[in-house]
């Protein structure tokens, strides 16, 4: 009988895809929580994610759901959130190597994200009926994380025991897409037609 392993090694492909990612998501999150500010210093100012009454980061951000925790800002949580994914994953590209209680950790808080992303995504096209895309982009950034990291974890856990690991990213990359075409059909169906 096998024990699990205390850690998993992070492939260089999963840590510079985090990276990508996290960047992605954190430069977008930035730019909402801006995006903000300049809309609490000035009510008429209409962000540049405002394209048109579906297009419209303007409809979202003047909701509640905007603001889940009170006052503070859901993409100040992106912010923080995100930079501190991105300092991990350079932290991986350097030779870490997280514990398994670590991966565990960023596993659920991907879990967590993911509930929320898919909560945030109900309220914006079927509730507000308005789609912010800057938000969308970090959507999409956390649900590839996420998948990245359900098959990390799972192919570090199989190659601890002992048994056959597939590098395949073909997998990962159908499921997002496919999620990634769910959501689209969604919000054309719910925002366009």
């Amino acid at each position: 009988m096998s024990h699990p392993a205390t850690s998993y090694r992070p492939t260089r492909a999963y840590a510079w895809g985090l990276v990508v990612l996290s960047a992605l998501a954190l430069l977008f999150s930035a730019l909402l929580m801006y995006e903000r500010v300049l809309t609490l210093e000035d009510p008429t100012h209409i962000p540049a994610c405002t394209v048109n009454a579906y297009i419209s980061c303007t409809d979202v951000m003047n909701t509640p759901q905007a603001a889940v925790l009170g006052n503070i800002p859901n993409a100040l949580f992106g912010v923080i959130g995100y930079s501190a994914i991105l300092a991990l994953a350079v932290t991986m590209l350097s030779g870490f190597t997280p514990p398994r209680w670590m991966w565990l950790v960023m596993l659920a808080g991907f879990i967590v994200c993911a509930i929320f992303v898919h909560w945030l995504f109900y309220q914006s096209v079927f509730v507000i009926v308005a789609l912010c895309p800057y938000c969308a982009i970090v959507w999409g950034a956390t649900m590839a994380m996420l998948i990245s990291t359900i098959v990390t974890v799972y192919r570090r856990r199989r190659e601890a025991a002992g048994q056959d690991v597939s590098r395949d990213v073909l997998l990962p990359t159908v499921i997002w897409l496919v999620w990634a075409a769910a959501i689209a059909f969604l919000v054309v169906d719910r925002l366009v037609l």
